[in-house]
């Protein structure tokens, strides 16, 4: 064949393959309800549009044919908020009225989320917002539970300081000082070992005296990095403190303080809140109270005897 003919042809084939890319093509949606359907793990119940009421009790159900070891997680305005349950099941039941703290679990942007507990890969999460409903009798009871005329005082002359701490909390008086409250068996994951049952509070606060050469030294024996990195300064009774906070993929999420006292002294002040922790018996509670707000109570409380 002459080259000039077979060169033609070349080109005539090339233009309509791009003529043939180029026109719109229908979508065989078929195959992409048949990939949803496939799906190994999906959230049946509540999946979008649901509104729940505080103080019921809600079967959440979805589906697990291969049993996978999944996290069941809480969101609301995609923020992770609570842990629900580490299960290999189809279904558990919710007992609202448990929640950790009732004012934050009210709101019309809630979903859930499953995870892969070997990878935490996000397996599926409902296809809209549900919301949560507090009734007035339960907002009303809430307004009432509240530990501004139910703290008591705390001196320590060995450390040189006071506060006030909620009569609810039960206080340890050691080699450190801990404030917590009720203490629940819970599970945790590990991010995929095995399940291992811990001792939880959803309050526990903790506070260490340090000696040392300077304040810098003291800094980096107790939290082994630089002082130079740190998220913010508070003022704690009058006297500075550096901080930093902690929490992605950790069991307790913390707030570590060092309150600088003189060059040699300081006073190390955690806090602590439980993060992926999941099936707690008895559920974590703390009188419907921000557990945020009362260490910053606490905290507003410290005063220095020097």
């Amino acid at each position: 064949m002459n080259l000039k003919y077979l060169f033609i042809i070349i080109i005539i084939i090339i233009l309509g393959f791009a003529i043939w890319m180029l026109v719109p093509k229908e979508i065989n949606t078929e195959d992409v309800q048949i990939e949803k359907s496939n799906q190994e793990v999906e959230i049946i119940y509540p999946n979008g549009g649901e509104v729940l009421e505080y103080g019921e009790s809600y079967m959440i159900q979805w589906t697990n044919p291969n049993q996978k070891r999944i996290l069941i997680e809480l969101y609301k305005d995609d923020e992770r908020i609570d842990g629900i349950v580490i299960s290999k099941t189809e279904g558990i039941q919710w007992d609202i009225i448990n929640l950790k703290f009732p004012e934050i679990y009210q709101g019309d942007r809630f979903k859930l989320q499953i995870l892969d507990d070997n990878t935490y890969k996000v397996l599926d999460e409902s296809d809209d917002y549900f919301s949560i409903e507090i009734p007035k009798e339960y907002t009303e009871e809430m307004n009432q539970e509240t530990y501004k005329s139910d703290y008591q005082d705390y001196k320590n002359d060995k450390y040189g300081f006071e506060f006030e701490y909620p009569i609810e909390l039960t206080l340890e008086d050691n080699s450190s000082i801990n404030i917590y409250s009720s203490k629940s068996l819970c599970e945790t994951d590990g991010y995929g070992f095995e399940i291992e049952t811990i001792e939880a509070s959803a309050l526990n606060l903790e506070i260490i005296k340090h000696l040392g050469t300077s304040y810098d030294q003291i800094w980096e024996d107790v939290f082994g990095f630089s002082s130079d990195y740190y998220d913010g300064i508070k003022d704690i009774g009058g006297k500075q403190a550096k901080y930093f906070s902690q929490g992605a993929e950790m069991i307790f999420g913390r707030t570590a303080y060092l309150v600088k006292l003189s060059e040699t002294e300081a006073l190390e002040i955690n806090t602590y809140i439980p993060i992926l922790v999941y099936n707690c018996d008895p559920q974590l509670m703390i009188s419907g109270n921000d557990i945020y707000s009362v260490y910053d109570k606490i905290l507003s409380t410290i005063i220095f005897l020097d």
